[in-house]
């Protein structure tokens, strides 16, 4: 098996691996967890994601084009209560620090933030029993306009793409519709002061390094993937980003550009 991954929903090339795996009589696997819509034409399955899109608490699509591959599930468990407490939490949290402007109070709802979401995490990524879909998040997906949320994201991605400038982009193309926008932080500027200088504007850019910490720091078996997230911020893209919001990021990357 051959995973293909839509990193940040950039659409990946996958028509020469198709041939490649196809003629070994492997399988090609699409993974589409930042790329909600794309169609992965290519892939014999494919696995999209919901709560990186969605204010849903779990939910994903698991879709199979090979007869003798039945990803059918006929038995699930709800979340416990504990989990989708946590997970409440961690909303109501970040709720608080979408707002918050005091430096010291974000940082600590940075971290109680990431708590939450880690009791959260863990129960749907270590518990290998396989979980219904709430009836909350059902609700909120059938509430949605997809396609609406589809045209805002793939607007609000061009319109970064327009706005900031070239040393950051991280693509020489726009994504799909992802779930967040990235740019890349390369020598000689510096991830923390970028980051700092966008959070001064309003603007909170995550870090790779802070979503992804379950790589050891100082394992050199990982100095690839260490370099890659040190090296990447993300912008948000949702339809609470105004056009004067994007204006504002691609002044602030302008002046550290010109920095130099």
């Amino acid at each position: 098996m051959v995973v293909v991954i839509h990193y940040f929903g950039y659409a990946t090339e996958t028509g020469a691996i198709r041939e490649i795996v196809h003629n070994a009589e492997g399988l090609l696997f699409e993974d589409c967890a930042h790329a909600l819509f794309a169609k992965a034409l290519d892939a014999d399955i494919a696995l999209w994601s919901l709560n990186k899109f969605l204010p849903v608490v779990d939910g994903a699509i698991l879709r199979s084009r090979k007869r003798g591959i039945n990803v059918a599930y006929q038995h699930a468990v709800p979340l416990p209560p504990r989990v989708m407490g946590a997970y409440h939490q961690y909303l109501e949290l970040n709720a608080r620090l979408a707002i918050c402007t005091d430096r010291a109070q974000v940082l600590d709802l940075e971290n109680e933030s990431r708590l939450a979401y880690e009791v959260y995490y863990q129960a749907i990524s270590q518990d290998m029993a396989i979980h219904a879909q709430s009836h909350e998040s059902t609700c909120i997906v059938a509430s949605i306009d997809l396609e609406l949320l589809r045209k805002t994201r793939s607007h609000n991605a061009l319109s970064y793409y327009k706005a900031i400038p070239e040393c950051f982009v991280f693509r020489p193309k726009p994504p799909m519709a992802p779930f967040a926008y990235p740019i890349v932080v390369r020598p000689p500027h510096n991830t923390e002061d970028v980051f700092e200088r966008l959070l001064n504007v309003g603007v909170l850019a995550p870090r790779l390094i802070d979503k992804w910490d379950h790589i050891p720091k100082g394992d050199d078996r990982f100095l690839i993937e260490h370099t890659f997230m040190d090296q990447h911020l993300l912008l948000p893209v949702g339809d609470e980003v105004t056009y004067d919001d994007i204006k504002r990021v691609g002044a602030c990357l302008q002046e550290v550009a010109n920095a130099d």
